[in-house]
């Protein structure tokens, strides 16, 4: 079958560009004829996309939503796809537009959960205009008769209630990571605690993610204070890009009473090796979906402590594979996993295994693949009957 991909760009960084570009090769291998649409310039990864076998088309030259769905339809008449999947919200309204009257499906990835009351806390925008956003969408779903890709049971409970869909067309498959980055040398471990600046014996305590308010990463800086307290080892790494927080991050850090145990990292290439250099990872977020630091946390073995968000029930279980808790409680959680060796390793273990189980890149394309041969199915039985 021949999808249409259409997503904003392929950063290096982004976590829905990085599993499109781990996903490709197994999709092909699964029959999948990939033709990606890009609506930027942002193209890191494009040399990895076209050497996994896929076809990727530039739309960069469409600013607005109208003239991107107008070039995604000529398009889709160029190349006539199966399927068109859109990914992130750049991208889902030129879809929406673009597939009604072609009879070709549209397949809408929900990467994170959407809770109109946590958005308003994060982005400070009145509870109306999210609310309209989401009722545009809805509406345009209806319209296009959409189909949802939610990346983890827990983010396809909570989409179905903010968007009342049809629970017959929202379609569970979790995105995976490829497991041998994640066997790394402990000698480039160690090299980069070096690089760093930090001390053989230093206790470090990760967090990966850009500088936005879902993250949740300024609270973490706050309450690692109350841990730096009484664990003069630990020290705190927040490796992600720039955004929205990176001022309040840097003046929040620089006002610590630890602040000499704090570190911005900015943007990394090397999460692998930082994971392995890592005591523990900590996941501070208001909202997630998948979380990408979070699975690839389990397949390193990197011990985790999560805040409890509705996208990880199901991926996360408190005291199983992780210490899960909410905020006030990340201290006394980090603490815990800092000094409890036996524990670290037991939540460690039984996070792998659940990697192993469900968040391989080969479980994740194989998942996806079922997807799309699903959603096309359903849209020819739909129109053989209309």
């Amino acid at each position: 079958m021949r999808v249409l991909v259409v997503i904003p760009g392929v950063s290096r960084y982004g976590g829905a560009e990085q599993s499109l570009a781990a996903n490709a090769p197994g999709l092909i291998a699964e029959g999948v004829g990939l033709h990606i649409a890009l609506l930027t310039e942002r193209r890191d990864l494009v040399p990895d996309l076209v050497s996994a076998g896929a076809t990727v088309h530039d739309l960069s030259g469409g600013r607005r939503v109208v003239s991107r769905a107008i070039a995604l339809r000529r398009l889709i008449r160029s190349i006539r796809p199966d399927l068109v999947h859109a990914t992130l919200f750049e991208a889902t309204m030129p879809a929406h537009l673009a597939v009604v009257g072609t009879g070709v499906p549209l397949l809408v990835t929900w990467a994170n959960t959407d809770d109109v009351a946590t958005k308003v806390a994060e982005s400070g925008l009145p509870r109306w205009k999210l609310s309209t956003v989401n009722m545009v969408e809805s509406v345009l779903g209806r319209l296009s008769g959409s189909h949802y890709h939610a990346v983890t049971p827990g983010v396809a409970e909570a989409n179905q209630r903010a968007f009342r869909s049809r629970p017959e067309r929202i379609h569970v498959a979790e995105r995976g990571r490829e497991p041998d980055r994640f066997q790394v040398d402990q000698t480039a471990a160690a090299d980069l605690r070096t690089e760093i600046g930090l001390a053989d014996s230093a206790q470090v305590v990760l967090n990966v993610g850009r500088h936005e308010p879902a993250k949740g990463q300024l609270d973490l800086i706050r309450r690692f204070d109350e841990v730096a307290d009484s664990l003069d080892r630990a020290v705190l790494l927040i490796a992600g890009r720039e955004g929205t927080t990176t001022p309040e991050l840097r003046r929040a850090a620089s006002a610590a009473r630890h602040t000499d145990r704090i570190k911005l990292l900015g943007p990394r290439d090397d999460i692998p090796v930082l994971l392995a250099a890592a005591d523990i990872l900590v996941s501070s977020s208001r909202r997630e979906g998948a979380a990408g630091a979070v699975i690839e946390a389990m397949a390193a073995r990197t011990p985790i402590v999560s805040t409890p968000v509705q996208g990880l029930i199901g991926v996360l279980a408190h005291r199983h594979n992780a210490l899960v808790v909410p905020v006030p409680e990340l201290p006394i959680a980090i603490a815990e996993l800092l000094t409890d060796s036996a524990l670290a390793e037991r939540l460690a273990a039984a996070a792998h295994e659940t990697f192993r189980k469900r968040f391989t890149v080969e479980a994740s394309s194989r998942s996806l693949a079922s997807v799309y041969r699903r959603v096309a199915r359903q849209a020819r039985s739909t129109q053989s009957t209309s």
